[in-house]
């Protein structure tokens, strides 16, 4: 199966992001004949991301870090047609996508995403909200939704829980990893 990918990093890519982090993702993906484009992108870059993802006619994904997150979550409804899978590792609860009061920050996961999973940290004082929103559905939709909670530093997108995200993308994929 073709795959498409759109890696979406935080505020401040690439300068604060390291090299185990979505860079490293990239690597493994790119690895496996993921396409992942000119990725990382930033979070900023939402129309190139749905210039890149629109027509595109197999599965279609986006994974980000932090502010990347909610942006996954959100950009995914720019697009015609069912997004097979949307990730987000930690996103900020200082993103002005999340939505709910304080400490209860929520990303809302557009309707047409199959798939969505979110990894983030239920601790505020941890990350100082940088990763304490995590997503919701939206209401009517019929997403499958996985949320993992994870204490890490912010972005927590290396080690177990990239992992994590690795497996479960590539399981939809249906490719050997």
């Amino acid at each position: 199966m073709t795959a498409r990918i759109a890696l979406i990093g935080g505020q401040g890519y690439p300068l604060t992001e390291t090299q185990a982090g979505l860079p490293a993702l990239k690597q493994r993906l790119d690895a496996k004949g993921i396409d992942t484009g000119t990725g990382p992108f930033k979070h900023t870059d939402r129309q190139t991301i749905r210039d890149w993802l629109h027509g595109f006619r197999g599965f279609r994904a986006l994974i980000g870090d932090s502010l990347g997150a909610g942006a996954s979550a959100l950009y995914a409804g720019d697009l015609d047609g069912n997004v097979d899978f949307v990730g987000g590792f930690q996103p900020s609860d200082w993103d002005p996508i999340a939505q709910g009061p304080t400490n209860k920050r929520v990303v809302v996961v557009a309707k047409n995403v199959l798939v969505a999973h979110c990894i983030w940290d239920p601790f505020f004082l941890e990350t100082g909200g940088l990763g304490n929103a995590h997503y919701v559905i939206s209401k009517g939709a019929k997403t499958v939704l996985t949320t993992t909670e994870h204490r890490g530093p912010h972005p927590d997108d290396w080690g177990y829980s990239q992992d994590l995200m690795f497996t479960h993308v590539m399981s939809l994929i249906g490719g050997a990893h």
